[in-house]
């Protein structure tokens, strides 16, 4: 399911993410699970658009998988948990767990989400009071995103420096939280979605 990443790769990407505490995994599945994952989420029809409430510090618009009765669909919602299930099958945990260095027993929140025109999440850290996260991922699944489209996850730091990364088919990236970042909002020329699987990794 996952791509086996040579020692190689892993030393480097481990390295990476210690030193600047992100890091990005191209080709991270297989080819066909790839596929797979992302034909799954091409076929979905449950999307709901979430915003900020009035009151949030931090606004947003975008569409998550939410199988909400009665328009919900049990085959749906099997598929989505199926496609969770093939990761932890995969040693994600497993694989994440040695990039970050961290020795405790992880487990991780999945959320189908997808990002069309005008869509966008400003600045905010991941922080939730109560709940302890330790790690957010984001795996993409757009083919031939065109960067004028926008959605690209980014990073700046206190001086005024930004880094990030562009939606890449098949890219996982992943980054230590708390730490502040934002989605750039999605052209309302673009033509199709911002496909991704994402969430976070907790302590268990």
């Amino acid at each position: 399911m996952l791509r086996r990443l040579t020692q190689g790769e892993l030393d480097t990407v481990r390295k990476t993410f210690a030193e600047t505490g992100r890091v990005s995994v191209p080709n991270f599945l297989k080819d066909h699970a790839a596929e797979k994952f992302k034909s799954a989420l091409l076929d979905l029809t449950c999307w709901t658009k979430v915003t900020a409430p009035s009151d949030h510090s931090v606004d947003f618009a975008f569409e998550q998988f939410v199988p909400i009765p009665p328009d919900s669909s049990p085959a749906e919602i099997c598929k989505v948990q199926e496609l969770s299930q093939l990761l932890r099958r995969g040693k994600f945990v497993e694989m994440v767990q040695y990039i970050a260095g961290i020795q405790e027993q992880l487990d991780f929140e999945f959320n189908p989400t997808r990002y069309g025109a005008n869509h966008y999440l400003e600045l905010h850290t991941d922080e939730l009071y109560g709940v302890r996260r330790r790690l957010a991922y984001v795996i993409h699944l757009t083919e031939a995103w065109d960067f004028d489209n926008g959605g690209h996850l980014l990073f700046p730091d206190s001086h005024g420096m930004i880094t990030g990364f562009a939606p890449c088919f098949n890219r996982l990236v992943l980054f230590k939280v708390p730490q502040a970042h934002c989605v750039t909002c999605v052209s309302p020329k673009a033509q199709s979605f911002r496909l991704t699987l994402s969430g976070w990794f907790y302590e268990s």
